[in-house]
């Protein structure tokens, strides 16, 4: 398990690994509590100004924030992580797919310079990918944008319509004789 703590701009100020508690579930979340604290501890950062915490779980995070198929951390699945990590450290807490965070933070970092598009897979214990496209985190259940891939995973009214890209790039395809499968 990583751990870091950050600046408002995202500067990395102190960051620690260790290995996740074997016992899982209600134990991982007081060791991400205990490392929290002992990071801000560490760099003299009182607890005050620390303002929020954001996690990045294996598995399906769904939209109030409960993990499911997190089948490489035991007793993790349908565990509400955000609300016993809010209730323990007293601060908001973020929680998203490790995968789909990683690609944020390597777009954020600029890593890679100014891109527009980015695709992070991560292969471990299991398979993930991130995606960001068009500068826009499309994973994002917070999106509002119609052309957001996530505004068809929401069950909204137009959840059968495919995002305007989408129909865009078939009505070209179809223009030039392509499939638009």
């Amino acid at each position: 398990m990583r751990a870091a703590l950050s600046d408002l701009v995202g500067d990395i100020i102190a960051e620690t690994v260790e290995a996740t508690d074997p016992a899982g579930g209600l134990a991982v979340i007081a060791q991400v509590v205990r490392m929290a604290r002992v990071l801000a501890k560490g760099t003299r950062v009182p607890w005050r100004s620390v303002r929020s915490v954001a996690v990045g779980c294996p598995g399906f995070v769904t939209v109030d924030a409960t993990l499911t198929a997190a089948v490489n951390i035991a007793g993790f699945d349908d565990l509400a992580p955000r609300l016993l990590l809010e209730k323990s450290l007293h601060l908001p807490v973020l929680i998203e797919n490790d995968v789909k965070a990683a690609a944020f933070g390597e777009f954020a970092a600029r890593t890679f310079g100014p891109i527009r598009n980015l695709v992070v897979i991560s292969i471990r214990t299991g398979v993930g990918a991130g995606i960001i496209r068009w500068s826009h985190p499309s994973w994002s259940d917070r999106c509002c944008r119609r052309d957001c891939l996530s505004s068809t995973r929401r069950g909204s009214d137009d959840a059968e319509r495919p995002p305007s890209w989408l129909a865009r790039n078939r009505r070209r395809r179809a223009r030039h004789g392509a499939s638009t499968a």
